[in-house]
């Protein structure tokens, strides 16, 4: 038999239902005005239409969802995808051009909304984003060294880091002035240690727009879609991290990113011989580098070096040349650490043509990688199409200062060959 209750009984609450066997004790609830007794075809009822309102409304909703969909694609809405739009660069340019060309613009072409996304009032479209993270991957394969700077992402307009303000050491009977300026004593019992204030500076990376504009005829895309796709992404790149690799080593600060050959925290090393490498010379640097940065240390050098450095001996063994003489390969390490050749070390007998460095050191900030937009009405008078490649960057050595060791002179992680004292 099923009761519904009328009161709360036990565990159960007024108005749920109880179906019990026992009829004799159901009738006792019934008579005592506690439940009534209900027709088991009604509860069969109440169920059944339950389970097709709970059908119907499920389907209103996906008929619902489904209406929504077709609308947002009859009215050109993008809806992210995993597949990529495009297949590579070349197509990209190619879906460009074809809306120039057929006044139609192309489904896969996401058009760019606001001024600021293009060349003032350009309308230009926005170049999808594995493209774009194609060439960040080879800007940084293509840099010999800002690709081995220490990188942070950053999510606002600056990062702070904070830095030691360490210029030296020194020891006294009782105590040690060591890094960051704490001081650490010996003290006999019931003596008071006093007190050191660390010396804390900081570092601000503060991004900076990085920018390449190249220009393409609407002929050069019509007729070698993928052969012009690879050039564009093939100079940007290169551009791009040749101009990186130049900041790193002598920006300016503003609007550059810090090059590390004339800060402060670089020591520099009196060449033995005027417009000349000697052998002395990478002897004396190797003896300049904080011991830390040994171990990570790279040799830049610029090509019009190697000449001096093909010759140079240390008693009668060749430093660079193998035993076989110029018929093998020069070696490509000094003191273990590789030789990077780059134009950007500056010429032969010039300050900054050898240069020590410890790259992890150098610290770099990117706020946004590569961003790329298109724009068929730049150069609207010539046919030609704009392509803009922006990224923000900046770059500052770690160190504010070189320091001074305790004994052992002056050292820090960018050692670099000056002229001579």
């Amino acid at each position: 038999m099923i009761l519904r209750l009328l009161k709360d009984y036990k565990d159960f609450k007024a108005g749920q239902s109880y179906e019990t066997n026992d009829e004799e004790f159901a009738q006792a609830l019934i008579d005592s005005g506690r439940a009534e007794k209900v027709d088991k075809t009604v509860v069969e009822v109440k169920q059944t239409s339950e389970a097709e309102i709970t059908e119907k409304v499920n389907s209103a909703m996906e008929k619902a969802f489904s209406n929504f969909a077709e609308r947002v694609k009859s009215i050109g809405i993008h809806t992210p995808s995993n597949e990529p739009t495009f297949k590579c660069a070349g197509d990209f340019l190619h879906s460009v051009a074809k809306s120039t060309l057929d006044r139609r613009v192309d489904d896969k072409l996401d058009k760019s909304l606001g001024a600021n996304e293009t060349t003032a009032g350009d309308g230009g479209y926005t170049v999808p984003i594995e493209y774009a993270q194609t060439l960040m991957d080879n800007i940084r394969s293509q840099s010999q060294i800002f690709s081995k700077c220490r990188q942070y992402p950053i999510g606002s307009n600056n990062l702070y880091i904070p830095a030691l303000s360490d210029t030296s050491r020194s020891v006294t009977t009782s105590g040690y002035t060591g890094r960051g300026g704490v001081v650490t004593y010996t003290i006999g019992e019931g003596e008071t240690v006093v007190a050191s204030k660390p010396a804390f500076g900081r570092i601000t990376l503060a991004p900076k727009k990085n920018c390449a504009l190249v220009y393409a005829t609407s002929e050069m895309i019509e007729d070698s879609v993928a052969n012009t796709g690879a050039l564009i992404e093939q100079i940007v790149s290169e551009s791009l991290a040749e101009y990186l690799d130049y900041q790193v080593m002598f920006g300016n600060g503003d609007p550059q990113m810090t090059g590390l050959v004339a800060h402060t925290a670089a020591t520099t090393v009196a060449r033995a011989a005027t417009g000349a490498v000697s052998d002395d010379d990478f002897l004396n640097m190797y003896a300049k580098i904080w011991p830390g940065s040994i171990s990570r240390g790279y040799w830049i050098v610029n090509n019009s070096v190697l000449s001096s450095m093909m010759s140079m001996t240390i008693g009668n063994n060749a430093v660079f040349v193998p035993a076989g003489g110029l018929g093998g390969a020069p070696y490509s390490t000094l003191f273990g650490r590789p030789i990077i050749v780059s134009q950007f070390a500056e010429d032969l007998g010039t300050k900054g043509d050898v240069v020590f460095a410890d790259l992890s050191q150098y610290l770099v900030g990117i706020r946004r990688t590569l961003e790329a937009t298109s724009s068929v009405h730049v150069a609207f008078t010539t046919d030609e199409m704009a392509f803009r490649f922006t990224m923000r960057v900046d770059g500052k050595p770690g160190w504010l200062d070189a320091f001074t060791q305790l004994n052992g002179g002056e050292v820090s992680p960018f050692v670099v060959l000056a002229d001579k004292a």
